[in-house]
């Protein structure tokens, strides 16, 4: 009895010590108060994001504004203004130059973190923007919507790309795959959707969850995706085939948020049972638990470097732990795509664009040809106040700054602007042009657009309202274009209805830009009516058309320079949305038409 009794004692007092041990070595792995506390002067935080560089991290809550500290000194260093309702979601730009937050004002927008102010509003939800992220390669931002609806957006101008359709309910949560390939969305309708990011085409729709999921996010590698519901469960799938991977059980209450970390070994996430816990990947073990926070903790975040763990808590504090003991390899670099700069006025700096000094010699460029189109007396339609001016000032500019000869020029104008006169032009630049030579065709006048037919058209002086057979369409202007033997040939148009020109999708930036064939174009709007301005002045289209061609400095730029410019400074200070890009099956080889300063 005695030696049964001695056994049972050194059991228990074993698994004591063993059960000591454990828990000392989970107070090692982190302390049990934060490294840090950042005060947000006495409002609730929901939502936070580090910077790649892991120096700042950027919060926002209840107080309608967004807030930058820097993590070693926990100083507060710059507040961004302009929400009318509750920060719900933010990101932050893979170069850390910029951060877009989801808002219950039912809007995202873009934040200069330099300078504090706002660049781009991203216009089209009908709910709480719930969720937003940066694609990888910085180009892209996606947004989930309280209706239902997921939203791809240009960075860089904030113009909306696609809008992807799918969740019966409010989209919760939203994740980029590494690759840039997809999006994946979860929502109140139990479901992981995966889409194509390049064309919004759905790859996958999956119930996951038997409640309300709240959470997912693509692993650092791609392989697997990560969801957290309502049912307390957290679920590892398997990216490639949507099969299910590994269930992780832990929670007591809704879990609300997921974030790998940069190593993909860990997973964080945080729950309504006030903890925040970090689980081991491989095994599906909990590795610690920081529990007893204030409220619920809606946000978990990783730094990029492994060093810290974010934690938001719905209290006026965001905690920052020190997890250097988990031995997390940090995150490999990101390629940052190219940034436009902005100004505190909201628009692009336009001497800040980098542009690759390439081997090529201007002297064989061939010439540069101009074509302007421009119609302010209109027989049967509204009589404009600035287009035969706006095509005037942009010849102007051209010949004085960027050497552009009178002989090479063709000018159509009001009563000679009929389909006959805009044909006969086409024809001369066909004639005249070799397959070394550049061409730059300037609209400004009236346009249409025929839903049922899906065609647009430019309207000529001389054309009745309602006989589309007297109009110019889309589908002759592509012709032309491409029959047109140009090394690049850019169209402009100024003109309502005129984004039907295009192909979906835009074009990165390559250094070989000048060596292979081009054909761009740029519109003042997409399928939509867009102002001619102040009469006497210009369409805020070409004011900012030509504000970049007069100020620029620079020896030599591309054409999406010009366009991205234009893009931002026109949508940030107007009703529409300028597009730029690549147009429709005409010979686009991936060039870019290329401005050249004059030289004195």
């Amino acid at each position: 009895m005695k030696t049964e009794d001695g056994k049972r004692n050194f059991m228990c007092i074993s698994l004591l010590l063993l059960s000591a041990l454990v828990a000392f070595g989970q107070e090692k792995l982190v302390s049990e108060k934060p490294l840090k506390e950042f005060e947000k002067t006495g409002h609730n935080v929901i939502c936070l994001a580090f910077t790649q560089d892991c120096r700042f991290v950027a919060t926002g809550g209840m107080d309608n504004q967004i807030n930058l500290w820097d993590v070693a000194t926990g100083t507060e260093l710059i507040s961004f203004k302009g929400h009318n309702d509750w920060i719900v979601s933010l990101a932050i730009s893979p170069d850390g130059n910029y951060i877009v937050s989801g808002s219950k004002d039912k809007t995202a927008r873009i934040w200069d973190v330099k300078s504090g102010q706002q660049s781009a509003v991203l216009k089209g939800h009908d709910g709480t923007v719930a969720a937003v992220a940066y694609s990888y390669d910085g180009k892209l931002i996606a947004t989930g919507c309280k209706d239902g609806k997921i939203r791809v957006y240009d960075s860089y101008s904030g113009t909306l790309l696609r809008t992807l359709g799918g969740h019966k309910g409010e989209v919760t949560s939203i994740s980029v795959s590494p690759d840039d390939k997809h999006v994946a969305s979860t929502g109140a309708d139990k479901q992981l959707m995966v889409y194509n990011l390049s064309d919004g085409s759905i790859v996958r729709a999956t119930f996951v969850h038997d409640q309300y999921v709240r959470a997912v996010c693509y692993s650092p590698d791609g392989k697997y995706l990560a969801t957290a519901s309502d049912d307390k469960l957290i679920k590892l799938w398997n990216a490639e085939d949507g099969t299910l991977y590994k269930m992780i059980k832990g929670h007591s209450n809704w879990v609300q948020s997921l974030h790998f970390s940069p190593d993909g070994r860990y997973l964080a996430s945080g729950g309504h049972d006030k903890a925040a816990w970090v689980w081991e990947v491989e095994s599906s073990k909990e590795v610690f638990t920081i529990k007893k926070q204030s409220e619920v903790v809606y946000d978990v975040e990783f730094s990029a470097d492994g060093r810290y763990l974010a934690t938001s808590d719905l209290s006026v504090k965001i905690k920052i732990w020190d997890i250097a003991k988990l031995n997390i390899q940090s995150k490999p670099p990101v390629a940052v795509a190219r940034t436009a700069k902005v100004d505190r006025g909201g628009n692009p700096n336009i001497n800040s664009y980098p542009m690759v000094d390439l081997d090529f010699d201007p002297a064989e460029k061939g010439k540069n040809y101009l074509l302007l189109v421009g119609i302010s007396q209109y027989k049967y339609w509204n009589q404009l106040g600035n287009a035969v001016k706006d095509a005037k000032d942009v010849k102007k500019v051209l010949m004085q700054k960027y050497g552009y000869s009178a002989e090479n020029i063709v000018e159509v104008y009001d009563e000679k602007a009929t389909v006959e006169g805009i044909n006969e032009a086409l024809k001369t630049m066909k004639s005249k042009i070799k397959p070394q030579d550049n061409l730059l065709i300037y609209f400004s006048g009236h346009g249409h657009f025929n839903a049922d037919l899906d065609e647009g058209y430019w309207v000529p002086v001389n054309a009745q309202r309602g006989k589309e057979t007297e109009y110019l369409p889309n589908s002759t202007l592509l012709k032309y274009i491409k029959a047109i033997d140009s090394k690049h040939t850019f169209l402009v148009a100024d003109a309502c209805f005129s984004g039907s020109l295009f192909a979906q999708g835009s074009r990165g930036y390559v250094e070989n830009v000048e060596t292979k064939k081009s054909r761009w174009g740029l519109t003042s709007g997409s399928l939509e009516y867009v102002s001619d301005g102040q009469t006497g002045k210009n369409s805020p289209f070409c004011t900012y058309f030509l504000r970049f061609l007069e100020t620029n400095t620079k020896r030599k730029f591309s054409c999406s320079e010009l366009v991205q410019y234009v893009k931002t400074s026109v949508a940030n200070n107007s009703e529409q949305t300028p597009i730029g890009n690549p147009l429709r099956n005409v010979g686009d080889e991936g060039g870019e038409f290329v401005f050249y300063l004059k030289n004195e």
